[in-house]
């Protein structure tokens, strides 16, 4: 059975934008969960994997002033705010293909 993808948000606590790409991500899954019946037996299409980067210095750095940021499974590729719902949708969906 295939696993479901993970996808990682790199966020913080109190960051509205953070809860606002949180909501788009959920907004999306709950889209594709109504629209595509499973049938490969799993429960969810793709699983978010929240990091706050407040618990690492060099992730401050890095992303400190551009969070929120999606990352990619191998977490080679990143999708920065503003996105919706088709923007990452297509962002998983190139990311899948590629693996």
């Amino acid at each position: 059975m295939p696993s479901t993808p993970v996808f990682y948000l790199y966020s913080t606590l109190g960051c509205h934008l953070c809860d606002e790409a949180s909501a788009v991500i959920e907004d999306l899954h709950l889209q594709m969960l109504a629209n595509f019946p499973l049938a490969t037996g799993l429960d969810a299409f793709f699983v978010i994997e929240k990091i706050d980067i407040a618990d690492d210095d060099a992730l401050i750095r890095e992303y400190g002033t551009r969070i929120p940021v999606l990352l990619s499974s191998d977490k080679r590729k990143e999708i920065d705010w503003p996105f919706d719902i088709q923007s990452v949708y297509d962002f998983m969906a190139s990311n899948l293909m590629a693996e």
